[in-house]
């Protein structure tokens, strides 16, 4: 909105109206850029400390630490550490013989030993692949004069392939460590000198998936009889798509799922609704509020207290309230 030096003169020799009028107009133009200025400022003030984003959105920034200065160090009280101790039987002893006497050369070679001291010590031994050749055997039968062979075990399938103990290995790596295919086909080489392809991983990976299809509904069907249980989610790309791990979990059961919808929506594709009887806490997120969920279900959700902390943080920053029926933010 733009006037001429020629139409502001034309204006404040105008009558009174027309003068209103115009002002009225550019005091509400200037109502609306100083809410989008404000707007634009609260978008840009928002990170992990004061709403549900990631800490990884917050980009390159110095941490600050939650911990109170002048703490001690080392774990925390009444922490159950690991210390490493002996055993009583090691998978192999060396003996180390005294030949002569330190202070005058005398031979202690034919002198019995009176004790010793122990000292063990742990290591992993250098990897090494150990090949296993199946040979089956063929033979004629002298009455029908027809060619036999054995039977051909059903975790052999072809002449080379990589053992059960190498495909367990890969499944760990992959999805508990969480390395790349890449990364780990790398190591192998680097360990053993073979080096499986990337799709000979995802192949082996889909072969647990559907081994694991049976745990995972039991997992499901222990978590349904769980008074308690906790959710909640994450964004995360998948072949270049967002899509949200869910994950629910009680102490002894954790069900995790993939999905490209988020909230409510997926835990009753999941499952767990109308199904589940159970306290659910979660995080706060407006979705919690909605009237879908079914009213047979004794769910009820929590706000925690690092939730509430991150939104009345924001809210006092930008000097807004919470509308407690709607759940909306005003002015």
């Amino acid at each position: 909105m733009e006037y001429t030096k020629a139409q502001l003169i034309q204006i404040s020799k105008s009558d009174e109206d027309v003068i209103v009028n115009v002002l009225t107009m550019l005091m509400t133009h200037i109502d609306q850029l100083n809410n989008r200025v404000k707007e634009l400022e609260r978008q840009l003030g928002i990170n992990s400390r004061n709403s549900s984003k990631s800490p990884s959105s917050d980009g390159l920034r110095t941490p600050k630490s939650m911990r109170k200065s002048g703490g001690e160090n080392g774990a925390p009280k009444d922490h159950n550490g690991y210390i490493l101790t002996m055993i009583d039987e090691p998978d192999h002893i060396e003996w180390h013989k005294i030949q002569s006497c330190s202070s005058c050369v005398t031979s202690l070679e034919d002198v019995a030993a009176n004790g010793y001291i122990r000292r063990q010590v742990f290591d992993l031994p250098i990897p090494k692949i150990v090949v296993t050749e199946h040979r089956f055997e063929k033979k004629c039968c002298p009455i029908r004069s027809r060619e036999q062979q054995a039977s051909f075990l059903r975790n052999v399938k072809v002449s080379v392939q990589y053992g059960d103990s190498w495909t367990a290995w890969r499944a760990y790596l992959h999805t508990y460590q969480l390395l790349p295919l890449e990364r780990i086909s790398q190591l192998f080489k680097d360990l053993t000198g073979y080096q499986p392809s990337e799709s000979t991983l995802l192949k082996h990976l889909s072969t647990f998936h559907e081994k694991l299809a049976p745990l995972e509904e039991q997992i499901q069907q222990e978590i349904l009889k769980c008074p308690v249980l906790h959710a909640d989610e994450t964004g995360m790309r998948i072949e270049n798509k967002t899509q949200w791990l869910h994950v629910v979990s009680h102490s002894n059961w954790t069900l995790y799922h993939v999905h490209e919808k988020r909230g409510k929506k997926r835990l009753m594709i999941m499952g767990f609704f109308p199904n589940m009887m159970a306290f659910l806490c979660m995080i706060f997120w407006h979705l919690t509020f909605q009237p879908a969920i079914p009213t047979n279900t004794r769910c009820v959700v929590p706000i925690f207290f690092a939730s509430a902390k991150r939104l009345l943080t924001m809210l006092v920053a930008n000097g807004r309230l919470i509308c407690r029926n709607s759940y909306s933010i005003v002015g």
